[in-house]
């Protein structure tokens, strides 16, 4: 099957099989990766949750509580097309270019690679509704 998934669009696509390392990877190196990680985990959480800014539920969808101040906020001024400065993305744990200050680390790695199980998830949700799609319009061509 051809490799229909792009993460870094506008959509929450990728390769079918890209590892969870490689998806850690991604999230601690792309800032593209980190937007949209942002953006969907935002969408996972509860309502209530989103409004709050904490984890309500434990659940393992969305943020863990020592995240979700803060990624939720960042969530937010994505989904308002607002872009994060290289201070937050330092946050995320992603060093990007014009920013010497420190970065935030978890486990020897960038905090927002914890998500990459939920990312991976999200990603292998979109790729089956997109082969059911595919699969369907060819059907009924």
């Amino acid at each position: 099957m051809r490799n229909i998934l792009d993460f870094s669009s506008n959509t929450l696509y990728h390769s079918f099989m890209m590892t969870t390392q490689e998806i850690k990877t991604k999230l601690s190196t792309d800032p593209r990766w980190v937007d949209r990680a942002l953006i969907e985990l935002t969408k996972r959480q509860t309502a209530m949750e989103q409004a709050s800014k904490a984890t309500i539920n434990r659940n393992d969808i969305g943020y863990q509580p020592c995240d979700a101040r803060m990624f939720t906020s960042f969530g937010h001024a994505l989904m308002q097309g607002r872009k994060l400065s290289p201070k937050q993305y330092a946050y995320c744990g992603l060093r990007v270019e014009g920013y010497t200050g420190w970065v935030r680390q978890w486990c020897g790695q960038a905090p927002i690679a914890k998500y990459a199980r939920q990312v991976e998830e999200m990603i292998q949700a979109k790729a089956a509704a997109l082969a059911a799609a595919l699969q369907a319009k060819e059907t009924s061509a």
